[in-house]
């Protein structure tokens, strides 16, 4: 009999692959996100340069000048914008000849000349012509050539009184209105409304600098209210010393004021004050009172004939450059105390004297 064969079970196995280095790092995900990240990306540039489209180009066949380009360019450029504006009297009217008809062409009426050039419509706010190209010598907004001051560069020009460079754009006057400067009065108002129109004006009486601490005595306008500047005015005019009263207030004042000619100048000016100098005032208190704090320079009219002493006048000049001020003298007859003045305060504080010609 035959015996059987043993059998014996076997397993079949099938063999793992081995993984590789880029495998195990998870290339295969890596590669996948590249790539579709990619196709993202190329589908949002195709998106929005379909949107976006780019600006026109502006057709120009005159070249732009820079900022710094040449007087040349500058004025092609401007008579090629004068050639594109047609003028009014160059229109030409057009009409039916022996054609009768309702309805007729308006009539553009009287001819108003050829238009005004473009460069007129670009001036500074002074008159000063407004260039396309680089700078120029103008002093309005634009800056082409021009030869008046604009807005650019300051409200005035260098102020000239009796055709004297004053260098300065700013002045405040103190006048001296005893009554041998009264005849000379109304001139010099008359010059400094037309030089410096709504400059301030202090009226007070002498022109001396002596000893004594300043009193701030009153600097009242002239337009006030109340007479007080119509008694002041006699007061200070009355040619009659010996019946003058003692006080202002006593004084009757219902008849025309002495010098009316000049009085009326001055009580209708505006910016025009008064310093008492009964109530304590001295001259220094006028040459630096507080009205004319804003202005550059300080013209003072007086005859110089009362006394000036050195320390006095050393603390005005002081005064005056701390404020950053220059103070002009003026005097039609040089007093005795005119170089005192003009050496020790005038001079040093950058100022001078003014010298007109027929006051």
């Amino acid at each position: 009999m035959q015996q059987p064969i043993p059998h014996h079970a076997t397993q079949s196995t099938t063999p793992v692959p081995r993984n590789n280095l880029w495998a195990r790092m998870g290339g295969g995900s890596l590669m996948i996100a590249v790539i579709f990240h990619g196709v993202l990306l190329v589908f949002g540039a195709l998106w929005v340069f379909k949107i976006i489209n780019p600006p026109d180009e502006k057709v120009d066949f005159m070249p732009r000048g820079g900022d710094a380009g040449s007087r040349a360019a500058e004025v092609q450029v401007q008579q090629k914008k004068r050639a594109q504006i047609t003028p009014v009297n160059q229109v030409k009217r057009v009409f039916a000849q022996n054609a009768e008809s309702s309805y007729s062409i308006p009539d553009p009426g009287d001819d108003f000349g050829p238009m005004s050039s473009l460069s007129s419509l670009s001036s500074g706010g002074g008159g000063g012509a407004g260039g396309l190209g680089g700078p120029g010598a103008g002093k309005g907004f634009g800056q082409g050539k021009g030869g008046a001051g604009g807005l650019g560069n300051g409200l005035h020009s260098n102020i000239k009184l009796f055709g004297m460079d004053l260098k300065v754009e700013s002045i405040g006057l103190v006048l001296d209105v005893s009554g041998s400067m009264t005849p000379r009065l109304k001139r010099v108002v008359d010059e400094a409304n037309r030089v410096a129109e709504g400059s301030p004006v202090i009226l007070h009486v002498g022109c001396g600098l002596g000893a004594g601490k300043n009193q701030t005595g009153r600097i009242e306008p002239v337009r006030g209210p109340r007479d007080d500047f119509k008694r002041f005015w006699y007061f200070n005019q009355h040619r009659d010393r010996e019946t003058r009263p003692k006080k202002q207030d006593d004084m009757d004042i219902s008849g025309p004021p002495p010098v009316p000619e000049v009085y009326d100048v001055l009580v209708n000016r505006p910016q025009t004050y008064y310093h008492d100098h009964g109530r304590g005032a001295m001259t220094a208190d006028a040459l630096l009172c507080s009205e004319l704090r804003k202005v550059e320079a300080v013209y003072w009219f007086a005859d110089f004939q009362d006394e000036i002493l050195p320390e006095t006048a050393e603390e005005i000049l002081k005064e005056l450059k701390r404020k950053k001020q220059k103070l002009y003298i003026h005097a039609a007859v040089k007093g005795k105390y005119y170089e005192a003045a003009r050496d020790m305060i005038a001079v040093p504080s950058g100022g001078g004297e003014v010298k007109p010609i027929g006051l």
